[in-house]
Protein backbone atom coordinates (compact mmCIF):
# COMPACT_ATOMS: atom_id res chain seq x y z
CA UNK A 1 0.00 0.00 0.00
CA UNK A 2 0.94 3.92 -1.01
CA UNK A 3 0.12 6.78 0.58
CA UNK A 4 -3.53 7.66 -0.76
CA UNK A 5 -3.11 9.68 -3.90
CA UNK A 6 -5.21 13.00 -3.94
CA UNK A 7 -5.26 15.98 -6.55
CA UNK A 8 -4.96 19.43 -4.94
CA UNK A 9 -6.48 22.48 -6.32
CA UNK A 10 -3.61 25.16 -5.91
CA UNK A 11 -6.94 27.81 -6.41
CA UNK A 12 -8.62 26.46 -3.22
CA UNK A 13 -5.28 25.81 -1.18
CA UNK A 14 -4.52 29.78 -1.54
CA UNK A 15 -7.15 30.10 0.88
CA UNK A 16 -5.81 28.08 3.43
CA UNK A 17 -8.64 25.47 3.45
CA UNK A 18 -7.83 21.53 2.69
CA UNK A 19 -9.10 20.12 -0.14
CA UNK A 20 -8.69 17.10 -1.90
CA UNK A 21 -9.84 15.26 -5.19
CA UNK A 22 -8.27 11.83 -4.16
CA UNK A 23 -8.36 8.55 -6.63
CA UNK A 24 -8.35 5.09 -5.89
CA UNK A 25 -4.38 4.61 -5.50
CA UNK A 26 -3.15 4.05 -1.78
CA UNK A 27 -6.30 1.98 0.54
CA UNK A 28 -6.43 -1.16 1.86
CA UNK A 29 -9.51 -2.27 -0.56
CA UNK A 30 -9.09 -5.12 -2.73
CA UNK A 31 -9.98 -6.85 -6.23
CA UNK A 32 -12.41 -4.36 -8.16
CA UNK A 33 -12.13 -2.25 -5.48
CA UNK A 34 -8.87 -2.16 -5.15
CA UNK A 35 -7.74 0.56 -3.32
CA UNK A 36 -8.91 3.25 -1.61
CA UNK A 37 -12.77 2.94 -2.26
CA UNK A 38 -14.94 4.67 0.15
CA UNK A 39 -17.97 3.73 -0.60
CA UNK A 40 -20.19 1.68 1.61
CA UNK A 41 -22.69 -0.15 -0.38
CA UNK A 42 -20.33 -1.53 -2.97
CA UNK A 43 -19.73 -5.10 -0.81
CA UNK A 44 -16.76 -4.16 0.66
CA UNK A 45 -14.74 -5.81 3.40
CA UNK A 46 -16.50 -3.40 6.59
CA UNK A 47 -12.73 -3.75 8.40
CA UNK A 48 -10.80 -2.59 4.75
CA UNK A 49 -13.63 0.16 4.61
CA UNK A 50 -12.41 1.39 7.95
CA UNK A 51 -8.76 1.27 7.08
CA UNK A 52 -9.71 3.37 4.28
CA UNK A 53 -11.26 5.60 6.59
CA UNK A 54 -9.05 5.97 9.20
CA UNK A 55 -6.42 6.73 6.32
CA UNK A 56 -8.08 10.11 4.80
CA UNK A 57 -9.47 11.41 8.13
CA UNK A 58 -5.14 11.15 9.24
CA UNK A 59 -4.08 12.81 5.89
CA UNK A 60 -6.94 15.36 5.62
CA UNK A 61 -5.99 16.27 9.53
CA UNK A 62 -9.73 16.17 10.42
CA UNK A 63 -11.95 14.44 13.44
CA UNK A 64 -15.12 14.12 11.49
CA UNK A 65 -15.84 13.85 7.77
CA UNK A 66 -19.32 13.86 6.95
CA UNK A 67 -20.88 12.06 3.80
CA UNK A 68 -24.33 12.89 2.82
CA UNK A 69 -26.12 10.11 1.59
CA UNK A 70 -26.11 10.99 -2.23
CA UNK A 71 -29.36 10.48 -4.35
CA UNK A 72 -29.28 12.86 -7.43
CA UNK A 73 -31.28 15.16 -6.15
CA UNK A 74 -30.58 18.84 -5.49
CA UNK A 75 -30.89 18.67 -1.73
CA UNK A 76 -28.54 20.81 0.03
CA UNK A 77 -27.12 20.19 3.98
CA UNK A 78 -25.73 22.14 6.32
CA UNK A 79 -23.60 20.60 8.99
CA UNK A 80 -23.67 22.04 12.19
CA UNK A 81 -22.17 19.30 14.39
CA UNK A 82 -20.63 15.58 13.53
CA UNK A 83 -19.83 13.19 15.57
CA UNK A 84 -15.80 12.04 15.81
CA UNK A 85 -15.17 9.45 12.36
CA UNK A 86 -16.68 9.10 9.32
CA UNK A 87 -19.98 9.85 9.11
CA UNK A 88 -22.84 8.95 6.77
CA UNK A 89 -25.59 10.85 6.77
CA UNK A 90 -29.00 12.22 5.25
CA UNK A 91 -29.52 12.38 1.89
CA UNK A 92 -28.76 15.21 -0.09
CA UNK A 93 -26.35 15.89 -2.83
CA UNK A 94 -24.56 19.10 -1.34
CA UNK A 95 -22.90 19.77 1.73
CA UNK A 96 -21.76 23.02 3.86
CA UNK A 97 -20.44 23.74 7.40
CA UNK A 98 -18.31 26.32 8.68
CA UNK A 99 -17.12 24.24 11.73
CA UNK A 100 -13.27 23.50 11.61
CA UNK A 101 -11.88 20.16 11.91
CA UNK A 102 -15.08 18.91 10.22
CA UNK A 103 -14.52 17.94 6.41
CA UNK A 104 -16.98 17.61 3.97
CA UNK A 105 -17.05 15.67 1.15
CA UNK A 106 -18.56 13.30 -1.96
CA UNK A 107 -18.10 10.36 -3.50
CA UNK A 108 -17.96 9.72 -7.22
CA UNK A 109 -17.10 7.04 -9.42
CA UNK A 110 -17.52 8.91 -12.96
CA UNK A 111 -20.20 11.77 -11.92
CA UNK A 112 -18.71 15.48 -11.02
CA UNK A 113 -17.21 16.44 -7.58
CA UNK A 114 -17.15 20.04 -6.76
CA UNK A 115 -15.60 21.90 -3.93
CA UNK A 116 -15.83 24.91 -2.71
CA UNK A 117 -14.77 27.84 -0.33
CA UNK A 118 -14.58 31.62 -0.66
CA UNK A 119 -11.02 33.61 -0.49
CA UNK A 120 -11.29 33.90 3.41
CA UNK A 121 -12.21 30.50 3.87
CA UNK A 122 -15.03 31.11 5.70
CA UNK A 123 -16.72 28.16 4.99
CA UNK A 124 -16.56 25.00 3.10
CA UNK A 125 -18.34 22.92 0.83
CA UNK A 126 -18.88 20.18 -1.55
CA UNK A 127 -21.06 19.12 -4.17
CA UNK A 128 -22.36 15.88 -6.27
CA UNK A 129 -23.35 16.69 -9.34
CA UNK A 130 -24.40 13.81 -12.10
CA UNK A 131 -26.45 14.60 -15.49
CA UNK A 132 -29.79 14.37 -12.94
CA UNK A 133 -28.02 16.65 -10.51
CA UNK A 134 -26.71 19.02 -13.65
CA UNK A 135 -30.32 18.63 -15.12
CA UNK A 136 -32.11 19.07 -11.40
CA UNK A 137 -30.02 22.24 -11.07
CA UNK A 138 -28.03 21.00 -7.89
CA UNK A 139 -25.20 23.52 -8.47
CA UNK A 140 -27.62 26.67 -8.43
CA UNK A 141 -29.36 25.28 -5.39
CA UNK A 142 -26.39 24.87 -3.29
CA UNK A 143 -24.72 28.34 -4.35
CA UNK A 144 -28.41 29.97 -3.22
CA UNK A 145 -28.79 28.67 -0.03
CA UNK A 146 -24.91 29.11 1.09
CA UNK A 147 -25.13 32.62 -0.46
CA UNK A 148 -28.11 33.45 1.58
CA UNK A 149 -27.53 31.06 4.51
CA UNK A 150 -23.71 32.87 5.23
CA UNK A 151 -24.91 36.32 4.01
CA UNK A 152 -22.15 36.43 0.68
CA UNK A 153 -22.57 36.65 -2.62
CA UNK A 154 -21.51 34.08 -5.52
CA UNK A 155 -18.60 36.07 -7.39
CA UNK A 156 -17.27 35.29 -3.40
CA UNK A 157 -17.33 31.86 -4.11
CA UNK A 158 -14.23 29.69 -5.93
CA UNK A 159 -14.66 26.44 -7.26
CA UNK A 160 -12.97 23.53 -8.11
CA UNK A 161 -14.37 20.76 -10.28
CA UNK A 162 -12.38 17.38 -9.98
CA UNK A 163 -12.40 14.35 -11.73
CA UNK A 164 -15.54 12.61 -13.46
CA UNK A 165 -15.82 10.68 -16.93
CA UNK A 166 -14.87 12.54 -19.88
CA UNK A 167 -17.26 12.96 -23.05
CA UNK A 168 -15.50 10.45 -25.28
CA UNK A 169 -16.70 7.56 -22.89
CA UNK A 170 -19.89 9.07 -22.16
CA UNK A 171 -22.51 8.36 -25.13
CA UNK A 172 -26.15 8.54 -24.10
CA UNK A 173 -29.24 8.36 -25.40
CA UNK A 174 -30.48 10.97 -28.26
CA UNK A 175 -33.61 11.63 -26.04
CA UNK A 176 -31.70 12.79 -22.79
CA UNK A 177 -29.28 14.81 -25.15
CA UNK A 178 -32.41 16.36 -26.68
CA UNK A 179 -33.99 17.44 -22.66
CA UNK A 180 -30.76 19.05 -21.95
CA UNK A 181 -30.79 21.31 -25.58
CA UNK A 182 -34.48 22.22 -24.92
CA UNK A 183 -34.32 22.72 -21.07
CA UNK A 184 -30.57 23.39 -20.59
CA UNK A 185 -29.54 24.60 -23.13
CA UNK A 186 -26.41 27.34 -21.12
CA UNK A 187 -24.69 24.53 -19.50
CA UNK A 188 -23.51 23.79 -23.38
CA UNK A 189 -22.41 20.16 -22.85
CA UNK A 190 -24.08 18.44 -25.24
CA UNK A 191 -21.66 16.59 -28.56
CA UNK A 192 -23.75 15.54 -31.49
CA UNK A 193 -21.73 16.47 -34.43
CA UNK A 194 -23.03 13.79 -36.52
CA UNK A 195 -26.85 13.20 -36.09
CA UNK A 196 -26.46 9.66 -37.23
CA UNK A 197 -24.02 8.99 -34.30
CA UNK A 198 -25.30 9.16 -30.59
CA UNK A 199 -24.64 11.93 -28.63
CA UNK A 200 -22.17 12.54 -25.76
CA UNK A 201 -21.99 14.70 -22.64
CA UNK A 202 -19.16 16.79 -21.26
CA UNK A 203 -20.33 16.69 -17.62
CA UNK A 204 -17.71 18.54 -16.69
CA UNK A 205 -17.97 21.32 -18.58
CA UNK A 206 -21.89 21.45 -17.86
CA UNK A 207 -20.18 22.22 -14.46
CA UNK A 208 -18.13 24.78 -15.54
CA UNK A 209 -21.03 26.66 -17.17
CA UNK A 210 -23.44 26.30 -14.81
CA UNK A 211 -21.23 27.74 -12.09
CA UNK A 212 -20.59 30.27 -14.59
CA UNK A 213 -24.62 30.62 -14.67
CA UNK A 214 -25.01 31.43 -11.29
CA UNK A 215 -22.51 33.92 -11.16
CA UNK A 216 -19.46 32.67 -9.67
CA UNK A 217 -16.61 34.68 -11.57
CA UNK A 218 -14.67 32.32 -14.42
CA UNK A 219 -10.94 33.37 -12.91
CA UNK A 220 -12.57 31.39 -9.30
CA UNK A 221 -12.96 28.36 -11.19
CA UNK A 222 -10.43 25.47 -11.33
CA UNK A 223 -10.55 22.12 -13.28
CA UNK A 224 -8.09 19.72 -11.63
CA UNK A 225 -7.02 16.49 -12.19
CA UNK A 226 -8.03 13.88 -14.96
CA UNK A 227 -11.27 12.34 -16.46
CA UNK A 228 -12.22 8.99 -14.71
CA UNK A 229 -10.91 7.34 -17.80
CA UNK A 230 -7.06 7.20 -16.08
CA UNK A 231 -7.20 3.65 -13.81
CA UNK A 232 -5.97 6.04 -10.93
CA UNK A 233 -9.98 6.62 -11.12
CA UNK A 234 -12.92 4.21 -10.16
CA UNK A 235 -15.39 4.93 -13.04
CA UNK A 236 -18.53 2.71 -13.25
CA UNK A 237 -18.90 3.28 -16.76
CA UNK A 238 -15.68 2.13 -17.79
CA UNK A 239 -15.69 -1.12 -15.03
CA UNK A 240 -19.59 -2.31 -15.98
CA UNK A 241 -20.50 -1.24 -12.51
CA UNK A 242 -18.66 -2.72 -10.51
CA UNK A 243 -15.95 -0.82 -8.77
CA UNK A 244 -15.19 1.33 -5.43
CA UNK A 245 -16.09 5.07 -4.77
CA UNK A 246 -13.38 7.80 -4.78
CA UNK A 247 -13.76 10.52 -1.71
CA UNK A 248 -13.40 14.77 -2.60
CA UNK A 249 -13.74 16.54 0.68
CA UNK A 250 -12.92 19.81 2.25
CA UNK A 251 -12.05 21.11 5.28
CA UNK A 252 -11.10 24.43 7.54
CA UNK A 253 -7.66 23.49 9.16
Amino acid sequence: MSKPLAWRSLLLDSTGVIARFYGRVGGHSEGALASLNMGALVDDDPALLAANEALVLDDLGATSLYLPQQVHGAAVQVVNRVEPGVVRGEPGDAVWTDRRGVAVGVLTADCVPLLLTTENGDFVGAIHAGWRGLYGGIIGRAIERITRLFCCRPFDLLAAIGPAIGPEQYEVSRELAQQFLTDRPELRGVLWPEKRKKPRLDLRTMALNDLLHNEVSRENIELVGPTTDDERCFSHRRDKGRTGRQLSAILMA
